[in-house]
């Protein structure tokens, strides 16, 4: 698809949010809001991501003939990275909201989202290099600190029925046991 259109990426974003929700729903036994917010998180972050990434390699692209954002609107590539950046910021608070995590999320996350948004505005802002590489490093200590942060800050009983955990339970002992 990278060959014929820029809608490549947010396919691949697609496919990159699909996780959480599975893993959500396989514990739960079903596909509630949080699993949504889950997935939106990852779907969202995967823009600023890749559009920095991929900011840096369009003359590799384009000698490939691939289709990106990059290659074939760089301004809507900024655009897009900027846009999926602020997105952020209400999804991490609406696990606070739903009560999946504690409202310190809303305040820790927002920290986290504000440096991220504030290099996504220079690269929106002045796109080249040094930009670009900026948000792309913000972004791969970004989203392994939002998770951290949902993992610290998470709110009541799991929702998870009590025979998963039975099972996980179990299934930890047997493997102590060998």
């Amino acid at each position: 698809m990278k060959r014929t259109s820029v809608y490549n990426t947010w396919v691949g974003s697609v496919v990159g949010a699909i996780p959480p929700i599975m893993g959500w729903t396989s514990v739960t036994g079903s596909i509630d809001l949080n699993a949504l917010i889950l997935g939106a998180i990852l779907f969202a972050w995967q823009f600023p991501h890749f559009n920095a990434l991929s900011w840096n390699l369009r003359n590799d692209y384009s000698r490939a003939g691939y289709n990106m954002m990059s290659v074939v609107d760089p301004g809507l590539s900024k655009r897009v990275a900027l846009r999926y950046s602020v997105a952020l910021a209400p999804l991490t608070v609406a696990l606070s909201a739903t009560g999946l995590c504690t409202p310190w999320l809303a305040l820790d996350g927002s920290l986290l989202n504000a440096v991220l948004i504030h290099r996504a505005w220079k690269f929106y802002d002045d796109g080249n290099e040094k930009t670009a590489r900026k948000l792309f490093m913000t972004t791969l200590w970004h989203l392994p600190g939002i998770l951290v942060l949902i993992l610290i800050h998470k709110g009541g009983e799991p929702k998870c029925p009590k025979y998963a955990l039975k099972t996980i339970a179990g299934d930890i002992r047997f493997f102590a046991d060998k």
